[in-house]
């Protein structure tokens, strides 16, 4: 077994993790990702910059306030200051997944009355479908982040490959 730590390095009193860092390299692959796909299917780049900029905001919104109204919500609204602190930890995948479901029906409203549609699917099914490998891809870099940070952790293992994870005595899958 091997232990394992969610912090990479301090900068001072400012901790570097892993979670932060896939978490924004995800938004950053995603961004990438879903301008090619969009520029190769025609969109105009200022409805791509729009839409990514809200789109962005949105998941990352989405991601605590799912954390904030999901799991601890009497905590939260005694302590409001606290809801904008997502330096210390809580975002939630649904709750993003709820916001990019929402700002995606805003956007394919707007397009539909500013893009003429042949032989393509609903505008929201268009611009869904252009998110999906990004949206994919950035899924898989917050899992492995979720590993990092002992939120996904197996059953107790004395096999090699377990990993020690803090607050954890025995080895895990």
């Amino acid at each position: 077994s091997f232990p394992m730590s969610p912090i990479i390095f301090n900068l001072g009193p400012i901790e570097i993790r892993l979670y932060g860092i896939l978490f924004a390299l995800a938004l950053a692959q995603g961004i990438f990702l879903f301008q090619k796909f969009a520029r190769q299917a025609g969109l105009k780049q200022k409805f791509i910059d729009s839409y990514l900029f809200w789109l962005a905001l949105s998941l990352i919104i989405g991601a605590r306030l799912g954390e904030v109204l999901f799991y601890e919500p009497r905590y939260y609204f005694t302590h409001p200051m606290e809801i904008i602190a997502v330096w210390h930890g809580g975002l939630a995948s649904f709750g993003a997944l709820i916001a990019a479901i929402i700002t995606t029906w805003i956007f394919a409203r707007k397009l539909k009355t500013t893009t003429p549609y042949t032989l393509r699917p609903t505008p929201f099914l268009f611009l869904a479908d252009l998110a999906s490998i990004p949206v994919a891809l950035g899924a898989a870099m917050v899992r492995i982040a979720n590993f990092f940070n002992a939120e996904i952790v197996g059953i107790p293992t004395a096999l090699p490959w377990g990993v020690l994870f803090q607050g954890y005595e025995l080895p895990r899958h």
